[in-house]
């Protein structure tokens, strides 16, 4: 295996993609219609040009938005856990 840096050596990504259950993309659309931060967003889309929004779900650059409203974030992060293991804080 080549080392970090070295001659030669070669830096290979990867992309990791998460399936869920449909349930959860369905909360994350409800928990948009009580966010805050999620309704001035939809409210003045035409002010963020990072904004898009993908079957209804919102995204900043390539990460989605997840509404701080009932346990919808702590699901999400109880499941990426659960299936890729303990990752750190700092990519959390």
């Amino acid at each position: 295996m080549p080392e970090r840096g070295g001659e030669g050596s070669k830096v290979i990504a990867t992309v990791l993609k998460i399936s869920t259950d449909p349930k959860i993309s369905d909360a994350i659309r409800v928990g948009y219609k009580s966010d805050a931060f999620c309704q001035c967003i939809l409210k003045n889309i035409a002010s963020f040009p990072m904004i898009r929004i993908d079957d209804g779900l919102i995204y900043i650059g390539s990460r989605l938005v997840v509404p701080r409203v009932g346990t919808i974030q702590e699901d999400l992060f109880q499941m990426a856990h659960d299936s890729l293991g303990y990752f750190g804080t700092e990519k959390s």
